[in-house]
């Protein structure tokens, strides 16, 4: 038995509903792009009220100038002349006498300890011995410490010691 089936009877089939969120779709990816730009756009929003917010925290103009002129300010200065330097330095705090021992400790020990740029080591006669000779004396001695002499700087960077503690400390290193 055989179905005789005419062309025009048969109807076709309705397409599947489109799913909205189908990742195949055009639909579904301006879906997840204009979330991603909504969400973009939010999260800017919120950066600009919060700086907004942190801004505003001096509104006082001179004292917003004044932050920013501390902010940009040289970090340094550079003395050309002994003037200059003296000018520069802040003024020492006098300190009570101190022995040869403590100057050596606080002071000298950071390079005669170890002999550091050439410097002779501590309790090291040979070297302190040619380094007198040289000199012309312990007097002359003491006198280029107190003036600096090649990498040691004038009474070995602490500016407040006194001539005598600068020859204290040389007679504790001897």
């Amino acid at each position: 038995m055989t179905i005789d089936i005419d062309p025009k009877d048969i109807k076709p089939a309705a397409p599947p509903p489109l799913d909205v969120l189908d990742k195949h779709s055009n639909q579904a990816f301006f879906i997840r792009f204009g979330i991603v730009v909504f969400l973009l756009h939010a999260l800017a929003g919120g950066l600009v009220v919060t700086s907004r917010v942190i801004g505003q925290q001096s509104s006082d103009e001179n004292l917003r100038r004044e932050l920013v002129e501390q902010r940009i300010a040289p970090v340094g200065k550079i003395a050309t002349s002994q003037e200059q330097l003296t000018a520069l330095a802040p003024m020492d705090v006098p300190v009570a006498p101190r022995t040869g021992d403590q100057v050596v400790q606080e002071v000298c020990a950071a390079c005669h300890a170890s002999g550091m740029l050439g410097a002779p080591k501590m309790h090291d006669k040979a070297a302190w011995q040619a380094r007198t000779q040289a000199a012309g004396g312990r007097e002359a001695l003491v006198a280029s410490a107190i003036k600096g002499k090649g990498q040691m700087p004038p009474r070995g960077g602490l500016s407040n010691l006194s001539d005598q503690e600068v020859a204290d400390a040389i007679d504790a290193m001897l």
